[in-house]
């Protein structure tokens, strides 16, 4: 795979999709999926592996209050 026009686009729409998503409250894979599928070009078994590659966010624990 080279870099190309398609590497920045997607990675734009993933920025943005990923930043709506998480101010919605919602996944990202109904954008992820398609992105990946249509604009940079992998196949739909893939895509849908790489939308589930995610960086888990820290759980914060609560402070107790007495």
């Amino acid at each position: 795979m080279k870099f190309g026009w398609k590497i920045i686009v997607g990675s734009i729409v993933g920025f943005l999709g990923s930043a709506f998503g998480n101010v919605g409250g919602v996944g990202g894979g109904g954008i992820f999926v398609p992105m990946l599928n249509l604009i940079i070009g992998f196949d739909a078994k893939s895509a849908i592996a790489i939308s589930k590659c995610k960086c888990p966010q820290k759980k914060r624990k609560k402070k107790r209050t007495q």
